[in-house]
């Protein structure tokens, strides 16, 4: 189980964060650039955050 505000790291993170339909913020060089929500999809480069596309190596996603 995630506790609020741990940092998504891994492919399983993402794929287990999608079936429990967990809300992320998302942070960029340590700015929250979006409060985020549901994650939709995910791939080796990119996160889809409902119609928004953020990219792993650049983002950190964190529990909500």
């Amino acid at each position: 189980m995630f506790k609020e505000k741990q940092i998504l790291s891994k492919e399983n993170d993402f794929d287990e964060a999608i079936v429990n339909k967990l809300r992320v913020i998302v942070r960029q060089y340590g700015v929250t650039v979006d409060y985020g929500g549901e994650i939709t999809n995910h791939d080796d480069e990119y996160v889809k955050i409902q119609e928004k596309y953020f990219k792993k190596n650049t983002c950190e996603f964190l529990v909500r």
